[in-house]
C-alpha cells in the first residue's frame, strides 16, 4: 500500500467520513504516468512524476479543506487537472506541464473564476482564497459553517497540532500553501 494510499485510509478510519471515490482519484492520478504516448487521436504524452506528485499533494489538501468528491483529468501535454467538490461548488487547479498553475471555480457549473500562467505560490493563495470564499457563502446560506463541528470536536492523544481556525499553526504545518518549495509524498508512514 503506497504511503498516500494508507494515510487516508488511516483518515478515512479514525474519522470515518472519507469515501471509496478518494482512493479512485489517488490512483487514477497515479496512472497518468502510465498512458502511452498518443493516447488521445495520436496526441498525449503522459505526466512526469513530478507533476503527479503535486497533484496528489492538492488531492490531499482539498481533502482536509472539506471536499469530499473529487476527480481528475489528464492534458495532452501531460498536465493533470484536480477537481474537487463541495456541494455546488468545483474548485479546480491544473499543474501545467511548464511548470505554471491555472486556478478555477464554479458554483452550479458556471464559472465564477479562472486565471492560468500563475506560480506555485500564488496557485496556493488563490485556492486558500476561493475556499474561504466558499466558506463564507456557505454560512451565508446556512447561518452556519460547514467546518463548526470540526473546529469544535476534541480529537483523542493530540491527532491534529493545528486547525484551520488557527490561520499561523495552518501555514506552518501545511507549507505547500505558503512556499513554492518541492515537496515529496511519502511513500512509507511509521505507526505512532
Amino acid at each position: 500500500m503506497s504511503g498516500a494510499v494508507s494515510s487516508y485510509a488511516s483518515w478515512q478510519v479514525f474519522h470515518g467520513h472519507i469515501s471509496v471515490p478518494v482512493f479512485r482519484t489517488d490512483e487514477k492520478i497515479r496512472s497518468f504516468g502510465r498512458m502511452p504516448v498518443g493516447w488521445h487521436y495520436g496526441k498525449g504524452v503522459p505526466a512526469r512524476g513530478d507533476i503527479i506528485r503535486v497533484a496528489r499533494e492538492y488531492l490531499w489538501h482539498f481533502l482536509m479543506m472539506g471536499y469530499q468528491e473529487t476527480d481528475a483529468f489528464p492534458g495532452v501535454d501531460g498536465e493533470i487537472m484536480v477537481t474537487a467538490y463541495r456541494g455546488d461548488y468545483c474548485t479546480e487547479i491544473t499543474i501545467e506541464a511548464d511548470g505554471t498553475y491555472s486556478v478555477g471555480y464554479q458554483f452550479k457549473g458556471k464559472d465564477r473564476f479562472f486565471e492560468s500562467d500563475l506560480s506555485r505560490e500564488n496557485a496556493n493563495l488563490l485556492v486558500m482564497s476561493i475556499v474561504t470564499q466558499i466558506e463564507q457563502e456557505e454560512r451565508e446560506a446556512w447561518g452556519t459553517s460547514s467546518w463548526s463541528i470540526l473546529n469544535t470536536m476534541t480529537l483523542a492523544n493530540g491527532s491534529f497540532a493545528i486547525s484551520y481556525s488557527n490561520p499561523p499553526a495552518m501555514e506552518a504545518a501545511h507549507p505547500l500553501w505558503t512556499s513554492n518549495a518541492e515537496h515529496r509524498v511519502a511513500e512509507q508512514y511509521v505507526p505512532t
